[in-house]
């Protein structure tokens, strides 16, 4: 049986985990049980069973993490020691955001969500470390960042697409297209919930999800309750969750409710409810949780910018700041609801190129070249 290895730096909540699941359950169908390795694992066996819509087989395995490094290294540290295990394994699948440190393996598949050389030297630099200066990035960067380019590259929108060109100097024709799967069958009819005057959100408390300005949008729109929902995997999670928190608080804002690692079937009910979606993060790679509101007849309203303006692709649910998301909700309020519908009627049928079908034969396609 063919050996094939998964691995992230931590395999936790979220979009990654998902695709990995995707990824597994076309492995499993080609007779193969793949290694998810990682230096932290937030799930146990027993969460196979739950995590996917069908079960699924893999083998968890933690390296030790004693001496990963700290900050942006440790990306690079277990890209260089999957290149060391990779004699092992007939394909080593990237799922670590980075090419920094990989030289010497000649049977990896990466699967950029989006670049970490580019992010954190951008202008939209990451939160973690936005006090270090980017110059020290690109030296860090610069020593390891000698890829083996002969290696295939996926991207999950066009806009990492350009992104993983410009980070690693590669043509965009080498680079694959192909985006993260969504269960679209399990489409809900919205018309069969009563829809309430509320607006919901979800994604990791983060700063770069950018919570926080979702409050400050709340707060100037009084007349509509905003569901703020996200899960807390670290430290840094759980103190910015306290922070929107803090500031609920200290401005007695009362059309906001957090809702903390919840489970899907209330985040699916919340969905149900809402009117609308709103997703504040700058640059978003692609955006599952976009595609989903959508699926249950949530008007979104997205930042103008990386893959979620992909999705959506009107300027009428696109925002560039604060005060122009303050707009654009308050226009979409006062729509009628034959004009929402054909709004959902349009983005329904964009949405259909996200379908897990496309994502399963596509990508397992891929791994019969690969492994034949």
């Amino acid at each position: 049986m063919k050996k094939v290895a998964i691995y992230q730096n931590t395999i936790s909540r979220g979009g990654r985990i998902r695709v990995i699941a995707y990824m597994t359950e076309c492995l499993n169908e080609l007779g193969i049980v793949p290694d998810w390795i990682s230096f932290r694992n937030g799930f146990d066996n027993s969460d196979l069973e739950s995590m996917h819509s069908v079960p699924i087989n893999a083998n968890f395995k933690i390296i030790d993490s004693f001496n990963k490094g700290l900050g942006e290294y440790k990306y690079i540290k277990l890209n260089k020691i999957m290149d060391q295990m990779s004699p092992n394994y007939d394909l080593v699948i990237n799922s670590n955001n980075s090419l920094s440190g990989i030289k010497q393996g000649q049977n990896f598949l990466h699967f950029i969500y989006f670049p970490r050389e580019a992010r954190v030297i951008s202008d939209f630099n990451n939160s973690v470390y936005n006090k270090i200066p980017n110059w020290f990035f690109r030296i860090m960067y610069s020593h390891y960042s000698t890829p083996n380019k002969k290696n295939p590259l996926i991207a999950i929108s066009a806009f990492t697409k350009k992104a993983i060109s410009i980070a690693y100097n590669i043509p965009h024709n080498n680079i694959d297209l192909i985006y993260p799967p969504v269960p679209l069958d399990s489409m809900n009819n919205s018309d069969e919930f009563n829809k309430e005057n509320s607006i919901i959100s979800i994604g990791r408390f983060d700063p770069n999800k950018n919570q926080i300005s979702q409050i400050k949008i709340a707060q100037n729109i009084p007349s509509l309750l905003f569901y703020v929902c996200g899960f807390t995997p670290n430290k840094q999670s759980e103190k910015y969750f306290e922070s929107c928190k803090a500031l609920i608080e200290k401005n007695n804002i009362s059309n906001v409710k957090l809702v903390r690692n919840a489970e899907s079937r209330e985040l699916d009910k919340l969905l149900k409810l809402s009117k609308f979606f709103i997703h504040t993060m700058h640059d978003e790679p692609f955006g599952l949780g976009t595609v989903e509101a959508i699926m249950h007849g949530c008007l979104p309203i997205v930042h103008n910018s990386g893959g979620s303006a992909e999705i959506v692709g009107k300027k009428q649910l696109l925002f560039n700041d604060s005060n122009d998301a303050i707009l654009k909700i308050t226009e979409l309020k006062n729509l009628d609801a034959e004009d929402i519908n054909l709004i959902l009627e349009n983005l329904n049928e964009r949405i259909k190129q996200f379908d897990e079908s496309i994502f399963k034969s596509v990508f397992t396609l891929k791994l019969k070249q690969l492994l034949n």
